[in-house]
């Protein structure tokens, strides 16, 4: 059958969207990658599909998908197995695994095609409203973001499943999907629908354009936060002190947070640290502590972001819940709560183990954390965290 109409117009548009050099399709076997491989596959020249197996019990039949779509257009398969660690989100895990897989199989002229579609963007700028995100979260899903290409964002979901029908791709629907224990199951599931009953139809497509036009301020701010003068010398980081202090205070924030997404290890930092870094820029502070044993400090004409120095090893301490625990530099915010931390400066304890009672103490060489699937050295799982 083929793919007339609206739905050919919106196919063509996509395949003129992808930009020239090789491609990576990112195929997970649904239906949304799957047109995403159809578009590679009309645009032409060196494409290959790369699917990430995640270990879970659903994966080989996706597997299997995404094998019979490649086939089909007679693509280069390639089958990536990962182990996805345990985490407070695991969709988050997943996605950054997934993400760090399509990266390491990809050359370096490479372009890497996924399948999201409008409604993703949508979903995102939810969730992501939800969580009090800025324009740069809100900006969501990019046509292009770096070497990732998203041909699809003009299409719904439903537009992307017509063609996928239309065209008699062999994809499946991943199982995992109806799970309403994951977040963005029970938004596309419960509060997409209901929106768009309070809304109206075009509630998602509405979303999705609020995501392109923040896109456009977010660009504009971090075109601005650029010309803020920072360097970095053995370690350490350094800005403009002038021009954080005179610079419009969303531009300051957003060239503190380029600085901090370094030492933390990709997090943006909190309001506390943006408003910590610009006090010591001011000249109101000489030294302030941020998170992850890192401290600002004020020299000369720049602010410097450095490691907080550590004279000893600190004695252990028991950790205070609820409360606040102090081990050398670190400050450790510990409460009771049903919420679930986001990022990698927060993780869930159970409660047996903080009834028994925690000692902070100072890691050994030699010493593995378990990570639900595995173990790893402590030492590597705190470089993770920009923990030095």
């Amino acid at each position: 059958m083929a793919v007339t109409g609206r739905l050919k117009r919106l196919l063509d548009d996509a395949v003129a969207g992808v930009p020239a050099g090789p491609l990576v399709v990112a195929l997970s076997g649904g239906a949304d990658s799957a047109v995403a491989a159809r578009v590679a596959a009309d645009r032409g020249g060196e494409v290959r599909a790369v699917h990430v197996h995640h270990g879970l019990p659903d994966s080989d039949q996706m597997e299997l998908a995404a094998k019979a779509v490649a086939a089909s257009f007679d693509i280069e398969f390639e089958s990536i197995h990962v182990e996805v660690p345990a985490g407070p989100s695991p969709e988050a895990q997943a996605r950054s695994v997934r993400r760090a897989a399509l990266e390491s199989t990809a050359g370096p002229q490479d372009w890497i095609v996924t399948g999201h579609q409008r409604d993703d963007v949508a979903e995102t700028v939810l969730d992501r409203l939800g969580r009090g995100s800025g324009s740069t979260g809100l900006a969501a899903l990019r046509p292009v973001d770096g070497r990732w290409v998203r041909p699809l964002l003009a299409m719904s979901r439903d537009d992307v499943r017509m063609i996928a029908e239309a065209l008699g791709l062999p994809y499946d629907d991943d199982p995992s999907n109806a799970d309403l224990g994951h977040r963005r199951n029970r938004i596309r599931s419960i509060a997409g629908p209901v929106l768009e009953d309070v809304l109206g139809s075009e509630a998602f497509a509405g979303l999705a354009r609020s995501a392109r036009l923040l896109g456009a301020d977010d660009a504009a701010l971090e075109a601005a936060a650029a010309s803020i003068e920072a360097r970095s010398s053995l370690g350490e980081w350094y800005l403009s002190a002038a021009e954080v202090t005179v610079a419009d205070p969303a531009v300051a924030a957003r060239a503190i947070r380029r600085i901090l997404r370094v030492v933390h290890g990709g997090l943006p930092g909190d309001a506390g640290e943006v408003d910590a870094v610009r006090s010591a820029a001011s000249g109101n502070a000489d030294r302030l502590d941020l998170s992850g044993a890192w401290s600002v400090v004020r020299e000369g004409p720049w602010v410097v972001i450095t490691t907080t120095p550590v004279l000893a090893v600190p004695e252990p301490v028991r950790l205070e819940t609820p409360g606040v625990t102090r081990f050398g530099p670190y400050r450790i915010d510990a409460r009771r709560d049903t919420a679930r931390p986001i990022g990698r400066s927060g993780i869930v304890l159970p409660a047996e183990l903080v009834e028994s009672g925690i000692e902070v103490r100072a890691a050994v060489d030699g010493e593995r954390i378990d990570i639900g699937n595995g173990s790893k050295k402590v030492s590597d799982a705190m470089g993770e965290c920009g923990l030095p």
